[in-house]
């Protein structure tokens, strides 16, 4: 049984992290602020939570004593915001990853795992082939700069104390859980308005690509990176391998709602990658992974859970 640090893991994905962890048999730590560990629901059972403070430094190494894995998924901003704040996107989220390393190496802790962003640290490319992880890196956003940054130094402190560091450059996740609060991505808002029969909002004229990953997938993935069988630090490319427009996700979307969705166009925004698809043959060659949950069937179980969880539906 593994002791896994779950930076950051009162969220979205690193809730369900922990409970495939717990289906694996391991012991999960959430390690989190205070505002959000509050907002963890009664579901989490006798899972431990510890609260975060950056600025507790000596009380960060104590906590990640004796662990086996850190998984860090915390961060502050989004591709739109951290070009607004492009200072703050800096300070916050690749200092606060150092310490963090920092503190892992203190702690003597053997494996290092960050979420990265398959979605920006590549950027646009002439080429709309799916991306492998041996691509040149170009993002075009403040919050890609920042991550491929932090995969620079997950790399560094790996080759530094002999240990294992790993990137996880994930496609964009969905899952039910976005309907509780979490940061909701295209595929939760979109299904939220055609539940409450609002019109879309959308950047551009809808032919961005995306990679989108049902949630139980990217959980299976990265806690299989986790296992101590896999040793081989790297950049690890976790997605369908299958891109969709945003305007087929709307067609789709409105074929299961049986709905007609009004779309609202705004202008394309510089910060968005045209096309985005990642080939994940890196990391099935090591591990056996595929997802199993098409795009469709990860819809449909969104739209069931809609008419649960949405107010008013």
């Amino acid at each position: 049984m593994a002791r896994v640090i779950l930076v950051g893991g009162a969220g979205f994905i690193g809730q369900s992290v922990a409970r495939e962890l717990d289906q694996r048999g391991h012991e999960a730590c959430v390690l989190d602020s205070p505002r959000r560990l509050a907002r963890l629901s009664r579901e989490d059972g006798g899972r431990e939570h510890q609260e975060l403070n950056w600025k507790d430094h000596s009380g960060l190494r104590r906590v990640l004593q004796k662990s086996d894995v850190i998984i860090h998924l915390a961060w502050s901003s989004t591709p739109a915001d951290s070009m607004s704040g492009i200072c703050d996107d800096a300070e916050i989220n690749i200092l606060r990853s150092i310490r963090l390393l920092e503190a892992a190496q203190s702690a003597a802790v053997p494996r290092f795992m960050f979420a990265s962003s398959g979605g920006t640290v590549y950027g646009n490319s002439l080429d709309q082939c799916p991306r492998v992880e041996t691509d040149a890196t170009n993002p075009v956003s403040a919050y890609g700069v920042s991550k491929l940054a932090v995969e620079r130094y997950v790399d560094l402190y790996a080759r530094k104390n002999n240990t294992i560091g790993i990137n996880l450059r994930m496609g964009n996740p969905y899952g039910p859980d976005q309907y509780r609060g979490a940061t909701v991505g295209a595929i939760a808002h979109f299904i939220y308005a055609a539940a409450r029969s609002e019109g879309l909002d959308i950047f551009g004229d809808g032919s961005i690509v995306r990679d989108y990953l049902y949630i139980d997938d990217l959980a299976n993935a990265i806690c299989l990176i986790a296992e101590p069988e896999f040793r081989r630090s790297g950049s690890y490319n976790i997605g369908s391998g299958q891109g969709t427009s945003i305007g087929e996700l709307i067609k789709k979307i409105s074929l299961i709602t049986e709905k007609q969705l009004v779309v609202n166009y705004d202008t394309h925004r510089s910060m968005d990658v045209s096309y985005i698809v990642l080939d994940c043959e890196s990391l099935s060659s090591l591990t056996g992974w595929r997802p199993k949950t098409d795009l469709l069937t990860g819809l449909k179980i969104m739209w069931r859970h809609a008419n649960k969880e949405i107010p008013d539906h």
